[in-house]
């Protein structure tokens, strides 16, 4: 198993430039790829992958129709950026998508429940993408309906919203997380695939770590 590494130390820029930064460091070249990002945000990731990445195709995917809409606004300024907004209505068949990389910033922390994670686990395994990054508010061992005060954790969010262009009606204060897990336990349930690497990208208050990134490689 990989231990953590501490790429994150030399990943500058917004968040998610950091991200992108961090697995081109492991070695990954999104130019020519097929690229899914679940939980879109306003859209920076897709973004920087179109204009900075060279990736054949963006797939962007979330349960909110206002985040699509931003990411449209922000994306159809970008040309040749070849783009598919997906909102997700129903169980996610991400085979559908014949995707090369899939990516996914510190979404599943909000999912509901472990019941939910696993059958979101399920569709990447079932989608057999080659590359899979998923960054998730860390807790070993798992926790479920957890409620995080971490100012530390919570002002970088601001910060990065701001840097980010992402508007909030009222400064964020505190934010739930309600699924807390580790790499090694999202590992468990997609078989099909080997932990490559992992790291950490934002640390709270407390000495140890509060996000991960994990770095998934199908065998």
């Amino acid at each position: 198993m990989p231990a953590l590494s501490t790429a994150s130390a030399v990943c500058p820029g917004s968040h998610s430039a950091r991200i992108l930064h961090c697995i081109s460091l492991n070695g990954v070249n999104g130019t020519g790829k097929r690229v899914g990002d679940y939980g879109i945000g306003a859209g920076l990731l897709g973004q920087l992958l179109c204009t900075e990445y060279s990736v054949a195709h963006y797939f962007g995917i979330d349960i909110a129709s206002r985040q699509l809409e931003a990411t449209a606004a922000r994306l159809d300024r970008i040309p040749k950026c070849n783009h598919t907004l997906v909102l997700q209505t129903s169980k996610m068949d991400f085979g559908a998508f014949r995707l090369d990389v899939f990516i996914s910033q510190q979404v599943i922390q909000h999912f509901p429940s472990s019941k939910y994670l696993d059958d979101w686990l399920a569709a990447i395994q079932s989608a057999r993408i080659p590359l899979v990054f998923l960054e998730i508010r860390y807790a070993q061992p798992a926790r479920f309906s957890e409620w995080v005060h971490d100012k530390s954790v919570t002002s970088r969010i601001a910060r990065d919203s701001r840097r980010d262009g992402v508007k909030y009606s009222k400064p964020a204060r505190q934010v739930k997380f309600a699924t807390l897990v580790s790499c090694e336990y999202l590992l468990q349930r997609i078989p099909a695939y080997r932990l490559d690497d992992q790291w950490e990208t934002i640390k709270g208050s407390a000495s140890d770590s509060v996000f991960h990134a994990c770095s998934f490689i199908l065998t």
